[in-house]
């Protein structure tokens, strides 16, 4: 019989990070495709996510027609709204045959754990996400060159450890038939299906695409008094045709208006709920609806928001993230918090959101995480840690974690507010698949790729450890605070300053700002304090070299008290109001109690920690802290 290539039209491939600037970035994904006139001949015919290395997983397509097909420009999406295939003109399945498409991320240049690794090329290779045997909601669609739905595959419940058929492989039996669960050993990628269920097949739950309401959210669940709340919602339905999405919601237990939800440009249903006075509870659900007579609503227990008027003695900055792994199972993933404050913070009503699209982008993306969840207490001590051990765990996050992509973590307070952000945009850096990301030092420092350690410590040292984010070119403050000294009369206190640069650095427009206690053996204080200096603009520190503050109250010199006794945060600012660096001393009894005879001094200079030192103004302190003290740093 004489073979047809069936030709279509083209679209642009997505190459998420990596476009060349002769390439053209399609449109994104119709998210209400059309039927395509090659349903029910052409399907996703397996699925293979596991073994859990990503080089490892595939999938395939079966053309049951007696025709060949050209697969130039189809495309398949991966939890319906990212491209992670596209076909290229050399891509044809055979009739009545078999395309075989492996993992090859397109941007990873890591990825070279098997020959075929590396650039997109023809034959089939080229699918760009990660592709679970075991979770749930993992689903692929694939399109033609018109975006029109030809076949959709879906697994829609988790498995778990005790089910026997955990991470076994997915196929239709026979080929175009129905999935199954099959174990791996059947498995037959890129040929014939099995033609009757193997021993111990289990089948899976039916696939058919119904509109579904796949996550929901607030942009917070304890505003201020008057703060309109946002509701988020992602809905799918393939095919889908038109959609209309409410909040339905109540004040107090009373029926209100339905709130229209209006698609946005990410595809997700955005509504408002107006702002209430203090005090004033709200329930809400989302429900939508299709022209097909299809409905769904979540959540399926109404969320609620109470409105309260912010509790100003919990200063929830003091929350920091301190430790992001993605590696391993789901079980063994984790967030950790820490509290770098003096009194122990209540996490309810905080909310932690998760964005990894292929390249990060501007926005929270998903709620993950609510503090106080499933009846789970969040409460964090002064300088201890806080775990989030395991997806779906109770009390814990709910969505995907990723060792390898871009992603942004966000959280923020009850009200809303942001707290911290996380951000690693070095997607091509290497050696890191099985690395935490972690702040060094705890709590304050920078981000670095280190080995995992839940609830312990990331310590100090960062000898040997890759930063985040790290573009060749060190961006880092270069003026530092290098001796701060509260020792004798106002005239001999003073603050030493140090460019660790290679360039001159203008002072104008930095400020010093101090706080300290009233007396010894308080808490440390929180928030900068008072302005005790501005940078003059004849004050210029030349590469290596020092500038001493000498003498309260003196020409561009500080202006308050300076205490060498009590506990005390000195942070020095950028002409930005950035924050570039600081001196705490947190302890201000026991062993730390040197009176009024110790200044505080980097050792070495510029770089290292800060150490009880006999002062000496103007003068570099070298590399040797033998017999020192550390200057205490929490309490």
């Amino acid at each position: 019989m004489k073979k047809v290539i069936i030709a279509l039209v083209a679209l642009s491939v997505l190459f998420a990070t990596s476009c060349k600037e002769d390439e053209v970035k399609p449109k994104p994904p119709d998210p209400d495709p059309g039927e395509s006139a090659l349903m029910g001949k052409l399907f996703i015919n397996e699925v293979n996510g596991y073994p859990a290395d990503d080089p490892s997983k595939n999938f395939e397509l079966f053309n049951a027609t007696d025709e060949d097909i050209s697969l130039a420009d189809f495309s398949v999406l991966y939890e319906g709204d990212r491209i992670t295939w596209t076909g290229f003109p050399e891509d044809v399945i055979k009739a009545n045959g078999y395309f075989h498409i492996r993992f090859a991320r397109i941007d990873d240049p890591r990825n070279t754990s098997h020959a075929d690794a590396g650039p997109r090329k023809p034959g089939g290779l080229g699918f760009s996400t990660g592709l679970s045997a075991r979770n749930a909601g993992v689903y692929l669609t694939l399109l033609d060159d018109k975006g029109d739905l030809i076949d959709h595959y879906e697994k829609l419940e988790a498995t778990q450890e005790s089910d026997a058929h955990y991470q076994w492989c997915h196929a239709r039996i026979p080929d175009a038939g129905k999935w199954y669960f099959i174990p791996t050993q059947h498995a037959s990628p890129g040929a014939a299906n099995p033609t009757t269920p193997p021993p111990g097949a289990v089948e899976m739950p039916s696939m058919d695409k119904k509109l579904r309401i796949v996550t929901t959210a607030a942009s917070a669940s304890n505003p201020v008094p008057d703060t309109e709340v946002t509701i988020t919602a992602e809905i799918t339905d393939v095919p889908a045709t038109v959609i209309t999405a409410v909040i339905k919601w109540k004040k107090g237990g009373a029926d209100q208006p339905d709130i229209t939800m209006i698609k946005n440009t990410d595809g997700d249903y955005v509504g408002t709920i107006p702002g209430q006075p203090d005090g004033t509870v709200v329930t809400w659900q989302v429900s939508a609806s299709n022209d097909k007579g299809n409905s769904a609503i979540a959540p399926e227990t109404p969320a609620t928001i109470t409105w309260t008027e912010p509790d100003t003695s919990i200063d929830y900055t003091k929350i920091r993230l301190n430790e992001i792994s993605g590696p391993g199972e789901d079980n063994e993933k984790f967030y950790e918090f820490i509290n770098i404050g003096t009194v122990p913070i209540n996490m309810s009503g905080m909310t932690m959101y998760y964005n990894n699209s292929p390249s990060t982008v501007e926005g929270d993306g998903n709620l993950t995480w609510t503090g106080g969840k499933d009846d789970v207490q969040h409460i964090i001590e002064p300088n201890a840690l806080l775990v989030l051990m395991g997806r779906n765990a109770p009390g814990s996050f709910t969505t995907g974690l990723t060792a390898r992509g871009n992603i942004k973590i966000t959280l923020r307070c009850p009200a809303g507010e942001i707290v911290d952000v996380f951000q690693r945009s070095d997607y091509d850096q290497t050696g890191i698949e099985d690395k935490s990301f972690s702040r060094v030092p705890d709590g304050t420092g920078e981000w670095y790729y280190t080995d995992k350690t839940p609830d312990a410590t990331n310590g100090t040292s960062t000898e040997g450890l890759i930063k985040l984010n790290d573009d060749g070119e060190d961006n880092s403050p270069k003026l530092k605070l290098n001796e701060v000294s509260g020792v004798g009369d106002d005239p001999d206190k003073f603050y030493e300053l140090i460019n660790i640069g290679d360039t001159p650095i203008n002072l104008e427009g930095y400020t010093i700002h101090y706080n300290a206690n009233g007396s010894t053996g308080q808490p440390l204080p929180t928030g900068d304090g008072n302005l005790t200096w501005t940078g003059c603009a004849d004050q210029v520190i030349e590469p290596g070299e020092l500038l001493t503050l000498l003498g309260r109250n003196n020409p561009c010199s500080f202006t308050t008290g300076l205490t060498a006794q009590r506990n005390l945060i000195i942070t020095l600012k950028d002409p930005d109001g950035n924050v570039i660096d600081q001196c705490i001393r947190a302890q201000d009894t026991g062993e730390y109690n040197f009176g009024s005879t110790k200044s505080f001094s980097r050792i070495p200079d510029g770089t290292g920690p800060f150490y009880f030192t006999d002062p000496t103004p103007d003068e570099k302190h070298g590399s040797d802290a033998t017999g020192l003290v550390l200057v205490p740093q929490t309490q």
